[in-house]
């Protein structure tokens, strides 16, 4: 195939995967106005609205009859699954699966990771970003930096049912518990660095750094420092970057410097703690 047709080619599915994302979200709103298509009010959850922390759960469902047959299936299963608040563990494990299956199930289980979040949604998110079709890759993107941005705002994750090695955040204030392991542990350094070294471009990457910027700086700091000598030399120059900005000082020289400025913040955070 010449180049030519190849890019077109590329052109062409790209824009019929955007129309069938957008026919979907389509679908997914009149469900609600129509009898019989939701099992409940409540709003679904969209692109267009990355802070909003509602009770409910999305309406990941498509009307009948449309879409793929076997699509419109799993995704059903997925939206009763989410409609049931005892079985987020099971959506959450179903979304997982979803991410290796069509553009369309990969849509639906990004809009339920942004209800459920956790790492390991988190994880997956990074995945689609990097592997998927563009328009998913950009909805993994939008929804991975959305959790990233609210497990700082919230002060926590919070846990749901048990699944091991993983901070469930349900966005349902007063339903969960806190997490009992506090809130220093809600910037997963596991997380975080898989994040940005995976970032899919500068700019996806220097998004991510401001966000993390926004965090308290015991939680910011050793993540930063981990990627202080990573061997990608563009990484290394933004981390020192927003390093600078952190510690207010006019360069960064080492990795010593920065390591003797934390160890002195929390020696005076512990300091004022005392005397208190």
């Amino acid at each position: 195939m010449h180049a030519s047709k190849r890019v077109t080619f590329l052109l062409l599915a790209t824009m019929a995967l955007v129309l069938v994302f957008m026919a979907w979200r389509t679908r997914m709103n009149n469900s609600r106005h129509t009898p019989g298509t939701a099992t409940n009010a409540n709003k679904p959850l969209t692109a267009a609205q990355p802070e909003e922390s509602s009770a409910a759960a999305p309406q990941t469902t498509a009307a009948s009859g449309g879409l793929f047959s076997g699509d419109e299936l799993v995704v059903q299963e997925l939206q009763d699954l989410l409609d049931d608040e005892d079985k987020h563990d099971e959506a959450l494990q179903k979304a997982l699966a979803m991410c290796n299956g069509s553009a369309v199930q990969q849509l639906a289980a990004i809009d339920a990771f942004r209800w459920l979040g956790g790492r390991k949604a988190m994880k997956s998110l990074i995945g689609l970003r990097n592997n998927a079709y563009l328009a998913v890759a950009d909805e993994a993107g939008r929804v991975l930096t959305h959790l990233l941005t609210e497990s700082n705002n919230q002060g926590g994750n919070r846990h749901d049912s048990d699944i091991p090695d993983d901070g469930l955040v349900i966005l349902d204030e007063g339903v969960y518990e806190e997490d009992p392991l506090g809130d220093e542990q809600h910037a997963d350094l596991e997380t975080w660095i898989l994040a940005l070294t995976e970032a899919p471009s500068p700019e996806a990457r220097e998004e991510l750094l401001l966000i993390l910027s926004t965090y308290a700086v015991d939680q910011s700091v050793p993540i930063l420092l981990e990627l202080f000598d990573n061997p990608n030399e563009a990484l290394r120059e933004a981390v020192r970057q927003i390093l600078t900005s952190i510690t207010g000082q006019e360069e960064i020289l080492d990795r010593e410097q920065v390591v003797n400025w934390f160890a002195a913040i929390k020696t005076n955070h512990d300091d004022a703690n005392d005397q208190q």
